[in-house]
């Protein structure tokens, strides 16, 4: 699927420290921007993928990195292949959660789309339980 795109450029909201863009992302994309709402996260994001170790060439690294709320996160427009949303959608009331998307969607190129990763449980904490 990624390969009908020639420059991949994901948004990734809610980065966290960066391990999902470390260990996965800058592999197949061209340039990741990360938008972080805890500025120690973002930090911690910069230090890691700033190493020379993480950058496999010009074209694959962490290029921006936005400190912004979830809510005020706003793409700059048909700039993106992919948005990249990850541990973040559960927080938001159904209204914001609706917001968001079309807020962000606005940065999508043509042909371009989301990635949702979620981790959701009814009650508890289910880490390592078999039912």
């Amino acid at each position: 699927m990624l390969e009908r795109f020639s420059i991949l450029l994901p948004y990734i909201v809610v980065s966290g420290i960066g391990r999902v863009t470390k260990n996965l992302l800058i592999r197949y994309f061209n340039e990741v921007d990360l938008v972080e709402p805890t500025s120690h996260f973002l930090e911690a994001a910069r230090e890691t993928l700033a190493s020379r170790k993480l950058i496999f060439s010009d074209m694959h690294k962490a290029t921006n990195f936005y400190c912004v709320p979830l809510q005020d996160s706003t793409p700059e427009a048909g700039k993106y292949d992919v948005i990249w949303i990850q541990w973040c959608i559960g927080q938001l009331a159904d209204d914001d959660f609706i917001s968001f998307f079309k807020r962000v969607k606005v940065g999508l190129k043509p042909g371009g789309f989301f990635v949702l990763k979620e981790n959701i449980a009814r009650s508890g904490i289910c880490v390592g339980q078999s039912k």
